[in-house]
């Protein structure tokens, strides 16, 4: 229906009114994607959302995701994501590429501006920036309006790059290399503000998301370091930490598997049973503010008790001695004709309790 037509059918008021209409539910899709993405927490599942989102919005057959990587001298621009309506079953793999301004991702990167191409085949002579023909070649696919965004943070930051190809003129369309300059249309100017938002609200959760990651990788780090102390307290229980981590980690994934019975409505989820995890390697955190004499189990009594059991033991050798010297005496005063051969009851006692000495403790 042209525009004539339409205004033959349409007031001014059912305009504004059809208007406000698209207004209220663009309003609602950006409330939606912003509750989304503050709840998503694995980068992976973070990117695709960003990207679907994006071309829910814009109609988008295609797009794809790229995030900076300053860990190196030479910046890089890594492919994280992609998306195609019209390829679904087409694999896509994670790669690192050069930050040039000869590719679009690259110049946008580079410069912080958006491109709006309404043909990508087709680009001014003058522009630094080509279209990679390569996937179109390989997959018979036909790439024409672009609209590439630079995902910029609170600071004004470039962390990435959201690019979205083929803006369809019906969702149901699946373009080819025959037909995509007749069910593809370019993106309006309308449509790139909207996204340019997005993006932006994009990269804050991507920030957050890898603010999020390092403190974890902190946590761990610590939860590492608090075991390792541990065990070298106590060395009799090396292992014993990781042993019960690993042990009720996998009882809380048995019992996501639980069908049937009293615990077949519990569900964990993967952050659920990380907390788990931690949980069962700090169990024996207590052990580090635990005396060193009430710690260690391998004697039975703390060097100071058995000091005095020893001091006991020798206290009762020297009295049984004391007390044969003096049966010996006497017996040799009471008869002095006999030898000094006769064993006393003492004697054989002290014998004993020298064997038991030697045995229990060593003396």
């Amino acid at each position: 229906m042209d525009g004539l037509h339409l205004g033959t059918v349409f007031n001014q008021d059912d305009w504004h009114w059809l208007e406000s209409e698209r207004r209220a539910e663009l309003i609602d899709q950006l409330l939606g994607v912003g509750t989304a993405l503050s709840g998503s927490y694995d980068l992976g599942e973070l990117l695709n959302l960003i990207l679907q989102k994006s071309r829910e919005i814009t109609c988008s057959d295609a797009g794809s995701v790229y995030l900076l990587d300053r860990r190196d001298e030479t910046h890089m621009l890594l492919f994280k994501a992609a998306q195609n309506d019209s390829l679904p079953t087409a694999s896509f793999r994670e790669f690192a590429m050069p930050i040039t301004p000869k590719s679009l991702a690259g110049y946008v990167a580079i410069t912080g501006e958006s491109l709006n191409l309404a043909d990508a085949y087709n680009l001014p002579p003058e522009v630094p920036y080509q279209l990679d023909r390569n996937f179109d070649r390989d997959f018979s696919y036909r790439t024409c309006s672009v609209l590439v965004l630079p995902m910029q943070n609170q600071n004004g930051q470039i962390i990435g790059v959201l690019q979205l190809l083929n803006r369809k003129v019906r969702p149901e369309a699946v373009i080819t290399d025959k037909n995509a300059l007749l069910v593809t249309q370019p993106y309006s100017q309308s449509e790139e503000r909207i996204v340019r938002s997005l993006a932006s609200m994009a990269a804050i959760s991507i920030e957050r998301n890898h603010l999020q990651e390092s403190i974890e990788n902190l946590f761990e780090g610590f939860v590492k370091a608090s075991v390792q102390l541990i065990e070298a307290r106590d060395p009799i229980a090396s292992g014993h930490s990781e042993r019960v981590a690993k042990l009720t980690v996998t009882l809380s994934q048995e019992v996501n598997a639980v069908t049937t019975g009293p615990m077949s409505s519990i569900q964990l989820s993967d952050r659920q049973i990380m907390q788990i995890r931690y949980a069962s390697l700090l169990h024996d955190f207590g052990k580090l503010g635990v005396p060193e004499a009430i710690l260690q189990k391998r004697k039975k009594l703390y060097p100071e008790q058995l000091e005095v059991i020893r001091h006991r033991f020798a206290l009762a050798q020297r009295t049984l001695e004391m007390e044969c010297a003096q049966a010996k005496f006497k017996y040799i005063l009471d008869h002095p004709t006999h030898g000094g051969d006769r064993e006393c009851q003492n004697c054989h006692q002290l014998e004993q309790l020298d064997t038991q000495v030697t045995q229990n403790i060593g003396t």
